[in-house]
């Protein structure tokens, strides 16, 4: 059997057929000008893992993952699966190997997934017929969340923020986007503030005074206001940047919005999204991430789970 064509073309409109590779589409466009009759591509798969502190990295191994990542204080979670390494690497790939896995498409490449140290939580061999699969199941920042603990106080005259960026030093791990609003920068305790126990369960508490969110993703913890985006720019999902069929709304009005995408790795968890469909139009803000894909197989997806921009 011939193998896989592992450069093979998604096309947005496969009724069209080109001769050539279209321009990669800039995922943070509004519009696009289609009065030329071009059609936009993504082409290329990529992806790359890397594996132990040494950082030996493997593109041409047969891989299947998937990922979830949660716009909430829990470690995201997810599976890898390679075909057939040697036994060497079998025997040398444990629980606690270092983890970092890349995918997209030339152009438009991502870290999907990159834990601290411990991040593969279990790792199993198994035999599946002709193959012997070796699966790693993931935890970002695992270790750090549920074991980082705090003792300090603080006299009175002390800002909310310089407690609020004690605990999430406190965690170990690298600070990311920290957003916070007017009323937070001004807010000085009146008295004494005494902080003792888990730095998760401390933030989580500290963050509801001023209707704030924190996460962690690839061992990074981002801080923002509750319906605020991580970053300002929007990435436009629509037909012409890879949407899969159209958007769904959530039941009982709770306004969630979900969609599917060809796989972008600029769609995760914070990330605001400017949707554009028949159904679905408006500025959103990921929740939840769910990552596919197999480098052997038609794979090569994310389903986001959205909520409006507040």
């Amino acid at each position: 059997m011939a193998a896989p064509d592992l450069t093979k073309q998604n096309s947005i409109d496969s009724s069209v057929s080109t001769s050539a590779p279209a321009p990669l589409p800039d995922p943070n466009l509004a519009s696009y000008d289609f009065s030329n009759g071009s059609t936009q591509f993504l082409f290329s798969r990529f992806w790359s893992l890397s594996l132990g502190t040494e950082g030996t990295t493997y593109t041409d191994l047969h891989i299947v993952f998937d990922i979830e990542k949660n716009q909430v204080s829990t470690s995201n979670k997810g599976k890898i699966q390679i075909y057939n390494l040697n036994d060497l690497s079998r025997q040398k790939y444990i629980k606690g190997t270092q983890i970092i896995f890349k995918a997209g498409y030339q152009g438009l490449v991502g870290t999907l997934f990159a834990g601290t140290q411990g991040a593969a939580s279990r790792v199993i061999n198994e035999r599946k017929g002709p193959d012997i699969i070796t699966t790693f199941e993931l935890g970002d920042a695992e270790r750090e969340l549920t074991t980082s603990v705090f003792n300090k106080s603080y006299p009175g005259g002390s800002t909310y923020s310089q407690v609020l960026l004690d605990l999430v030093d406190a965690m170990g791990l690298t600070k990311g986007t920290v957003i916070l609003p007017p009323e937070a920068l001004a807010d000085v305790y009146s008295s004494t503030v005494v902080l003792s126990g888990s730095v998760r369960q401390l933030l989580d508490e500290h963050v509801k005074k001023h209707n704030l969110t924190w996460s962690v993703d690839n061992a990074v913890v981002n801080v923002a206001p509750v319906g605020t985006p991580f970053q300002p720019e929007a990435v436009a999902v629509n037909q012409s940047t890879g949407m899969i069929g159209v958007p769904t709304m959530g039941n009982a009005g709770d306004n969630i919005v979900t969609f599917i995408s060809l796989l972008n790795p600029k769609l995760k968890p914070g990330a605001l999204c400017a949707i554009t469909s028949t159904l679905v139009n408006g500025l959103y803000i990921v929740q939840n991430a769910h990552y596919e894909g197999d480098t052997h197989g038609d794979k090569w997806q994310v389903t986001c789970e959205c909520s409006p921009k507040g």
